[in-house]
């Protein structure tokens, strides 16, 4: 790790600081002197994160012994490493001043936010001036800030989200709340290399509908969510519908009212080159008098590509409500050179892994047996990370005005079936990495009215994953698609779903339809089809794919 491409994070939360005479000299030398630990990095910039509850009630005494830590927090860091130091605040429950009225949790319960907002969001006063003198809130914003950082030509966006407000000196977990035009305009990543999202409590303190919003698309679209209130350190790493791995890092608690016994915190160290994260978790040994480190961990941040919005024409064209409703990942099987080299493909992340290991590759299977499908949901899934493009016979045919179309306008016009008209939007997919994109041709054997071998010379410059369908013939002639000689096509066929495959999607028409819908109905109905179908398959058995 290369000294001038890391940014160190220290994450602090939940100081609780009351008085002056809570302010520990020695504890703040020891989290500097940690630090230390770093010696093949030479640091230049760290970011300090406070998760919240920096006061312990929020009163501007309080707050102004806030600024008196972190100013000597800030002091002793550039004394040693001569470094630059960004801070980034939010409030937890401890910096909302209740002193002059309390929020009763009944009023959450009924959902009267609009009712209480504005003299909840007085409660904070003391809070914003604090956070102001960071560059934080500096509009006193009620319920969130989005800043903006670029470190060694890094860009990072970061998510502050105020969760104190609303809090309350009851139980008030599962009741928070967040306007859902803020949780849109958290959402998108714009062009940020790295988004870290900031809050005091977890997601889970929200009620249940902002809550799965919260997840789904502001934690999902983050690289790190930083948050405190639980009082111990924990991590974990966790995907939500599909996305790549967020890491969620709770900064345990730095001192309470003055008690730094128990004292914890996190470090992590970001690569902004390889965008590789490191952290490692701080704990005080009272008898050693310093802070020490545990193991770490290290994740590795995908690039992200901008989610494009996909045509509404092109959305239901792909989203078949009866498919998606049956849908029973096949068994596949792929062929090697050598037969005694097959395999069985069991589940879909594993298809998906196969298929990009090989620039070409190209599906097979009966009439009916189910390449559309199994194309339309690879292309759900890619599509979450890849710029993907399909193609049909009658989509090419619908896009080729004449067999001498321009294979260039026929991919954007293909393009824009799926993304829309964007020339941005284009021009961000012309630019971007083969690797990042994938092609795939159903039903190759039906295409009509262009060049083929000219067709597929083009697609090899753009894309780094081409996948073709093809009805029974394994042994498929590569000549026909004039790819590169040392290049190769790797072969998988679907089988027709037999034994538990086959009882699978039996199941799932079964529980859609049966009215009784108790395991033993469901079972009985199940074996009866399948016993019915397994006769008449003795009777007529299905198309053999030819070798």
């Amino acid at each position: 790790m290369e000294d001038k491409e890391t940014i160190i994070f220290i994450h602090l939360s939940d100081i609780h600081i009351d008085k002056e005479k809570d302010i520990s000299d020695e504890h703040i030398r020891k989290i500097v002197d940690s630090l230390k630990s770093y010696k093949s990095i030479k640091i230049k910039n760290i970011i300090i994160i406070l998760s919240g509850d920096i006061t312990y009630s929020g009163n501007a005494l309080q707050f102004s012994n806030a600024k008196k830590l972190m100013g000597s927090l800030i002091v002793s860091l550039n004394k040693v490493f001569k470094c630059s130091c960004t801070v980034l605040v939010v409030p937890g429950n401890h910096d909302v001043n209740h002193a002059d009225s309390t929020l009763s949790v009944t009023c959450l319960k009924e959902e009267k936010y609009s009712e209480y907002e504005t003299g909840e969001y007085s409660k904070l006063n003391s809070f914003y001036n604090f956070a102001r003198l960071n560059h934080c809130f500096e509009r006193s914003e009620m319920y969130f800030d989005i800043r903006r950082l670029t470190i060694s030509n890094c860009k990072i966006k970061v998510n502050l989200i105020n969760n104190g407000i609303f809090s309350t000196l009851d139980q008030y977990k599962g009741l928070l709340y967040l306007p859902i035009d803020c949780i849109d305009k958290l959402s998108d990543r714009e062009d940020a290399d790295f988004v870290i999202t900031i809050m005091h409590h977890a997601p889970d303190f929200y009620r249940d509908d902002i809550k799965n919003q919260i997840e789904d698309t502001i934690v999902k679209n983050s690289d790190i969510l930083f948050h405190g209130h639980e009082h111990y350190n924990y991590s974990k790493q966790t995907s939500f519908n599909g996305s790549d791995c967020t890491v969620i890092q709770s900064g345990g608690c730095l001192c309470n009212n003055g008690d730094w016994d128990d004292s914890s915190y996190i470090i992590g160290l970001l690569d902004t080159e390889s965008l590789k994260y490191e952290y490692y978790k701080y704990t005080w040994n009272g008898s050693a008098k310093q802070y020490e480190h545990d193991s770490g961990k290290e994740v590795q941040v995908k690039p992200h590509k901008p989610e494009l919005k996909i045509t509404d024409d092109f959305q239901e064209f792909i989203h078949d409500d009866n498919e998606e409703k049956y849908y029973v990942f096949p068994s596949i099987i792929y062929h090697s050179n050598k037969s005694t080299d097959d395999y069985l493909i069991e589940t879909a992340s594993f298809f998906e892994e196969e298929l990009q290991k090989h620039r070409y590759s190209i599906i097979v299977g009966a009439g009916n047996v189910g390449k559309t499908t199994l194309l339309k949901n690879l292309f759900s899934s890619f599509a979450k990370s890849h710029y993907v493009l399909y193609a049909s016979p009658e989509k090419l045919l619908e896009k080729s005005k004449h067999k001498r179309q321009n294979i260039d306008k026929l991919i954007k016009a293909l393009f824009e079936d799926i993304y829309g008209v964007s020339e941005s939007e284009w021009q961000a997919f012309e630019q971007s990495d083969a690797a990042d994109c994938i092609f795939m041709l159903d039903d190759f054997e039906q295409i009509d009215g262009i060049n083929i071998s000219d067709f597929f010379k083009s697609l090899s410059g753009r894309f780094g994953t081409i996948i073709i369908t093809n009805t029974r013939i394994i042994d498929f002639d590569t000549s026909i698609i004039n790819i590169d000689e040392k290049e190769t096509i790797a072969k998988f066929e679907i089988k027709a779903p037999v034994g538990h495959k086959r009882r699978e999607i039996i199941r799932a028409v079964v529980l859609d339809k049966a009215d009784d819908k108790s395991e033993q109905n469901i079972e009985s109905i199940v074996k009866q089809v399948d016993h019915i179908i397994k006769t008449q398959l003795n009777i007529i058995p299905p198309g053999k794919v030819v070798k």
